[in-house]
C-alpha cells in the first residue's frame, strides 16, 4: 500500500492517517524515522483509525522550539490528540519517551499504552549508542545531512538495527528514512530537550492507561533495563518478551506485534 500523505496535525506538526471505524490510535516512531515506518504494522491492524505523528525535528514536522522540553511538547501533543478523539498510544524506542510523557501529562485521557523497546528520559543508556551520537554530530558538522549519516547511524555496533538486517526490505526502508532525516538536533542542543524532565519511577506511577511493554529478547541491555523499570513502576503493566527480535521489535516482526497490539487495544 502506498504511504499515506503527510497532513497538518496542528502547531507545526504533521501526521499520516489510515482511517478506520474503531477508536483512534496515535503512533510515535523511533529516532531518525518518521510516521511512514508504521505502514506495514497498520496493514495487519485493520479497522483501527491510525494516526502516525512525525516527531518534532522528524519528517515533515517542525523542529524543537527554543525553551521547549519533553513535557511541554507532550502537552501540545495531548491537546491535539484530544481533538482527534485519540484513546490509545503506541510508541517505539525514542518515541516511547514522548508517548509516556503524554500518558503522564493526561493520565485520564487514554485507555491503553503500548511501548516497544522503551527508552526513558535520563534513564538507562548504552555507551555505544552515546558514542555514535557524538560521531554523528562530528560527521554532520563536516558533511551535512545525507545517506552518509544514515550509513553511520545504522552501523553495528551498537546493535540497534541488527534485527532489521534480517529483513532487507525493512532495512532499506529505514536507511531511506534516515537518509532524509535533518539531524540538526545534534548541533543545537535540542536533543537534550527531548530527555528532560527525567522519567523516573515516581513519575511513571502517574500512568493510568493499561500498559503493554514489548521488548525483544535480543535487545540491548539498556533498553531491557528500561523495560524492567517501566514494568515495575507503571501500575498493572504487562510485559511481553518477543522471541528472536532485537531493538526495533515492532517493525522486525510486524504481524506478531500487530496481533499483540490489537489484543491489548481491545482489552484482552
Amino acid at each position: 500500500m502506498r504511504d499515506a500523505p503527510a497532513l497538518p496535525f496542528g502547531d507545526g506538526l504533521v501526521a499520516r492517517a489510515r482511517p478506520g471505524t474503531l477508536t483512534p490510535v496515535l503512533w510515535f516512531h523511533g529516532y531518525a524515522m518518521d510516521s511512514r515506518v508504521w505502514q506495514e504494522v497498520w496493514d495487519d491492524l485493520p479497522g483501527w483509525h491510525h494516526i502516525g505523528l512525525d516527531l518534532p525535528g522528524h519528517g515533515g514536522s517542525r523542529g524543537i522550539r527554543p525553551g521547549e522540553d519533553l513535557a511541554s511538547i507532550a502537552r501540545v501533543v495531548a491537546r491535539l490528540a484530544a481533538a482527534q478523539g485519540v484513546r490509545h498510544l503506541v510508541g517505539l524506542s525514542f518515541g516511547t519517551m514522548l508517548a509516556l510523557e503524554v500518558a503522564m501529562q493526561m493520565p485520564d485521557d487514554y485507555d491503553t499504552l503500548v511501548l516497544g523497546a522503551p527508552a526513558l528520559a535520563r534513564g538507562p543508556h548504552d555507551a555505544d549508542v552515546e558514542r555514535r551520537y557524538e560521531q554523528l554530530a562530528g560527521l554532520y558538522a563536516e558533511s551535512g545531512a545525507g545517506p552518509h549519516m544514515a550509513q553511520a547511524w545504522m552501523r553495528d555496533p551498537p546493535a540497534l538495527f541488527r534485527g532489521a538486517q534480517r529483513r532487507p526490505v525493512l532495512w532499506l526502508r529505514l536507511f531511506w528514512l534516515a537518509s532524509l532525516h535533518r539531524w540538526v538536533e545534534l548541533t543545537d542542543a535540542s536533543m537534550l530537550a527531548l530527555t528532560s524532565p527525567p522519567q523516573d519511577p515516581a513519575r511513571l506511577r502517574l500512568v493510568r492507561a493499561s500498559t503493554l511493554v514489548v521488548v525483544g529478547d535480543e535487545d540491548l541491555a539498556a533498553y531491557r533495563l528500561s523495560a524492567d523499570l517501566v514494568s515495575g513502576a507503571v501500575p498493572g503493566c504487562h510485559r511481553w518478551e518477543m522471541a528472536q527480535a532485537g531493538h526495533l521489535c515492532l517493525l522486525e516482526r510486524p504481524s506478531e506485534a500487530a496481533a499483540a497490539i490489537d489484543a491489548h487495544l481491545r482489552g484482552r
